[in-house]
């Protein structure tokens, strides 16, 4: 399926899109006319295909919205390989839950001026957010298909994940925008509702699993901006690069304050797991493990603060992805990508050009796998034959023979995190664990033209 929406001029495009391509909404009154693929409820309320959804292989063109998903009952729908050009991106907003985008790609977004509030808004990439539109937008607003009864406790745009996706030269990767945290009493007066109600809908649990996100180099851009209420989110084997800013922001009218400086790092409610950052403005602030402390905010309702720390694992600051051609947009990985094999262990079986995933033993960071296991059952002979490994089972002290020309030698636990490594490891290399913790281990070792790996057992 291949869409284009035209609307009103712009002064980048030529002209705006001004519908929404593919729509799954709570109440009727919010279906947008779109080009195709409409799904809401009816005017009785009752549920038209908003769960359970399978909605592939689409290309768009010049949308505002690519997919949306709003409302309390969407959940559990599926959305792969859905790629758009030059403005739309993702946006999940009002407690859709469960829903799942694999393998779906966004290109070319950028910055534009939100005519009424006279601010920055991003469009692209994924939204989890509101008339705010980040390349990954995840949202809650204050409409009436979400109102609670004060002190209700619930979930917002939660438990939703991003699989092998690319956000390519994009103005703003994910967005994370909870109108319904804290909301001052005039909001509540205009709407004509009672002033003392409060929401606590947060944003929790939403994973990005093996993206890549890679910046635009013509203009201002920020890989993350946060408001309140978010718990819990995580980044897990992403790639992270050519991004200026981390931002938090106040939403126009609420009593949010800013979290942090551009030039800094968002602390708050997020763990990264076995990423990547490279030639982004923040790097600096980034730990590979660790946490950030989180700063001050405006209090909040007790027990539902958003000032949790940061959480940062096995991450990889300020080191190349090292991308077969970034000038062209090629995000495949060389043979020497600090990428391969040093990513977390998780479900996916395949990446973003459905390759199997992991190729090796261990999983890559990013969307797309280096694909050197389809190999000849000879050459893999021939690759073993190369790496020795004894006594194997030991209790601590291995000897491992390898071929004169190896490169590099690294050790990994079954979780995928660096024990060691060593470069230009002699042909008999004494590999000392006997202060490890007894498991399996994975020994990986590259050559001038192929790698191999070896499982090791340590026993106590």
């Amino acid at each position: 399926m291949d869409i284009e929406k035209r609307g009103h001029a712009d002064p980048k495009l030529g002209h705006f899109g001004h519908g929404l391509c593919i729509t799954i909404s709570y109440n009727h009154t919010l279906c947008a006319t779109g080009p195709t693929n409409t799904y809401c409820y009816d005017a009785t309320q009752k549920l038209l295909s908003a769960t359970n959804n399978s909605i592939t292989n689409s290309t768009t063109k010049n949308i505002m919205e690519v997919v949306m998903l709003r409302g309390d009952g969407v959940r559990n729908n599926f959305i792969e390989n859905v790629t758009s050009y030059s403005f739309g991106g993702l946006a999940i907003q009002n407690s859709c839950r469960y829903n799942t985008f694999n393998r779906c790609k966004i290109k070319n977004t950028y910055y534009w001026k939100h005519p009424i509030y006279s601010s920055i808004a991003r469009y692209g990439g994924v939204s989890l957010g509101t008339s705010y539109y980040g390349d990954t937008a995840i949202a809650n607003l204050p409409s009436p298909e979400t109102d609670s009864y004060p002190w209700e406790v619930n979930y917002g745009a939660s438990f939703n994940k991003f699989t092998n996706c690319i956000f390519e030269n994009v103005s703003c990767g994910i967005e994370l925008n909870n109108h319904q945290e804290y909301e001052y009493p005039a909001y509540h007066a205009l709407a004509g509702q009672a002033t003392d109600r409060i929401y606590r809908k947060r944003i929790v649990g939403n994973e990005f699993i093996n993206c890549t996100f890679v910046g635009r180099s013509d203009e201002v851009d920020i890989f993350l901006t946060a408001t309140r209420g978010n718990d819990q989110n995580k980044l897990i084997n992403c790639i992270v690069t050519g991004f200026n800013s981390y931002e938090s922001r106040p939403n126009p009218g609420s009593t949010t304050t800013v979290v942090v400086a551009k030039s800094g790092i968002i602390p708050t409610n997020f763990s990264y797991v076995n990423c990547l950052f490279y030639n982004n403005g923040f790097d600096a602030f980034v730990p590979a493990n660790g946490t950030i402390a989180p700063v001050a905010n405006p209090p909040l309702i007790p027990g539902f603060s958003n000032s949790v720390a940061g959480t940062f694992i096995n991450n990889i600051i300020s080191t190349d992805p090292q991308f077969v051609n970034p000038i062209l947009r090629d995000y495949h990985l060389i043979a020497s990508s600090p990428c391969i094999n040093t990513g977390t262990t998780v479900t996916l079986t395949k990446d973003y050009d459905n390759n199997t995933r992991p190729c090796n033993v261990l999983y890559d960071i990013g969307a797309l796998e280096f694909q050197n296991c389809n190999i000849g059952i000879k050459e893999v002979e021939n690759l073993i034959a190369r790496i020795s490994v004894y006594p194997n089972p030991g209790t601590g002290n291995f000897t491992i023979i390898t071929s004169e020309d190896a490169e590099l030698m690294q050790l990994f636990t079954v979780e995928g995190k660096l024990v060691t490594q060593m470069y230009k490891p002699k042909e008999s290399t004494q590999l000392n664990l006997t202060n490890m913790e007894a498991g399996i281990y994975f020994l990986k070792i590259k050559f001038l033209n192929s790698e191999g790996s070896q499982k090791l057992i340590l026993i106590k």
